[in-house]
């Protein structure tokens, strides 16, 4: 009798941990789609083309952001007495004029 109920506990114990996987599984997937169709409005916010589709404009970009943890005197010609923080943004503008330009 009592390893039933230790089998009837593992039993709970699985379906809960497998129905808590599934339901971040789910919720990861659809937080994903929800990202990937802001971004799709985003893109479609960013492009310009004439109604034949002769002259086409996008805006594309990247953000990089680096920072920097100084636990000694670092070599070289950097002189900080703190950590510095670096960020860097490069847009794109890609023009596209008739079918192979």
């Amino acid at each position: 009798m009592k390893t039933h109920r230790i089998a009837e506990f593992v039993r709970r114990v699985l379906s809960r941990r497998l129905f808590h996987a599934v339901a971040i599984i789910l919720l990861v997937l659809h937080a994903q789609a929800f990202a990937q169709s802001a971004l799709d409005k985003l893109d479609d916010v960013l492009h310009l083309q004439s109604p034949s589709g002769f002259f086409r404009t996008d805006l594309s970009g990247l953000l990089d952001l680096e920072g920097y943890y100084i636990d000694e005197q670092p070599p070289g010609l950097l002189f900080p007495t703190h950590d510095f923080f670096n960020p860097r943004l490069s847009l794109y503008l890609d023009t596209h004029l008739g079918p192979h330009l």
